[in-house]
């Protein structure tokens, strides 16, 4: 019977495809063998964009001068939103994001030059040359960040760029964040 309950809990737990330290290929839906959830996910998260220039990242104090006040891109942000009534906060453990292809008319290819510095995100290595990138480790995240070069205008033209894919825990996920 003791053997029985091991064989059935090994099994069970051999078919996750998914690491604490990101995902192992380039998909946007984890397999936790749950449904995504069905509520708004605009409620839960909200995804903020500064349009800042890319050196403001190493030099966040302007110290040595050279930081342009032009923007030559939008630092784009992921976060929770504290949701009233739930006794506990929300946290990111895992993220995935996909570039969507460029099919409008006067907008550039996304690049994404900083995320090699990055501590919370990862480039993926894609086999189809897809754009994603996803999370390092599963720790409790308050938020993700990147950086994208030019493209300042696109969310204002109403084109959507990016699908991303949060897991707050292993039970919860959720998919189809387009913006």
């Amino acid at each position: 019977m003791i053997v029985l309950a091991c064989l059935l809990v090994g099994l069970g737990t051999s078919s996750v495809i998914g690491l604490s330290s990101g995902p192992p290929d380039c998909i946007l839906y984890p397999n936790h063998g749950v449904q995504p959830q069905l509520r708004d996910w605009r409620n839960y998260f909200e995804v903020t964009f500064h349009r800042i220039d890319q050196a403001l990242l190493l030099d966040p104090r302007n110290l040595t001068g050279r930081v342009d006040h032009h923007p030559n891109g939008l630092f784009v942000t992921i976060s929770p939103k504290e949701v009233d009534r739930e006794p506990f906060p929300r946290y990111i453990k895992g993220f995935a994001l996909q570039v969507m292809p460029n099919v409008h008319r006067g907008h550039d290819d996304i690049e994404l030059p900083m995320i090699h510095r990055n501590r919370k995100l990862k480039l993926l290595s894609c086999p189809r040359g897809e754009h994603m990138i996803a999370h390092r480790n599963a720790r409790p995240k308050k938020r993700v960040s990147f950086f994208v070069r030019s493209n300042l205008d696109y969310q204002s033209r109403g084109v959507h760029r990016f699908r991303a894919t949060i897991v707050e825990d292993y039970n919860t996920i959720w998919t189809d964040i387009v913006f």
